[in-house]
């Protein structure tokens, strides 16, 4: 599994590239900006969207993925590494409201997932093993599912043993977490340290591991 991780992230290397260059190449095709939606939103930051959006021809600035590149880089700006993550609360599977305020102190993994996820599912015992190695230092997870289905969601925080606090309005895509993060792709996690200010994003694999490590073990 390890491998066949490895090999997917360099055809989805392969792919971001191309996608990169045809982008630039038909900046006057309205495909341009729906692939950077589609494809590229969850990897760029807020200013690589910018300075992309600014490259487009007049003929498609009034198009509704453009418009819809404006919406995502605004809520990036506030979910950039060095931003105060935006506080919020939402129910646990038994109905009880968890607050992401009640983190501080702590360093924190918001974890976006979803039982239906193949590649949650897949980094999920990577995150298991983060979680018990550096819980007891002052490291914890808060799941924030994507579901729109409660037995599917619980049945998949046990199986994988993601024994933290998870909470979901089971809205699907819709999630009112997500959309106040922006997220348009899972996996997607952010990072934050005891102030509930934003130190990375998208940890995965060995990734997670290594700035944990400087964390705590450092």
């Amino acid at each position: 599994m390890n491998q066949i991780d490895l090999d997917f992230d360099v055809v989805f290397d392969k792919i971001n590239d191309y996608i990169v260059k045809y982008i630039g190449d038909n900046t006057s095709s309205v495909l341009a900006p729906y692939l950077l939606v589609s494809y590229l939103s969850n990897d760029f930051t807020a200013d690589q969207m910018d300075s992309t959006l600014k490259t487009f021809s007049k003929e498609i600035i009034d198009s509704k993925y453009v418009v819809k590149i404006q919406e995502i880089s605004a809520k990036m700006r506030t979910t950039e590494v060095g931003a105060v993550a935006p506080l919020f609360v939402q129910n646990d599977p038994e109905g009880n409201p968890i607050s992401l305020e009640s983190f501080r102190g702590e360093y924190l993994l918001i974890d976006f997932w979803a039982s239906w996820c193949g590649p949650c599912r897949n980094e999920n015992p990577n995150v298991v093993a983060a979680y018990n190695k550096y819980h007891a230092m002052g490291f914890d997870i808060l799941g924030v599912s994507l579901d729109d289905n409660m037995e599917k969601w619980i049945a998949a925080v046990d199986k994988d043993g993601l024994d933290w606090s998870h909470v979901s309005d089971l809205k699907g895509w819709a999630n009112e977490v997500g959309q106040l993060y922006g997220v348009n792709s899972i996996p997607h996690s952010i990072l934050l340290d005891k102030d509930g200010v934003i130190v990375a994003k998208n940890l995965r694999g060995e990734e997670l591991h290594k700035k944990l490590e400087e964390v705590f073990l450092k």
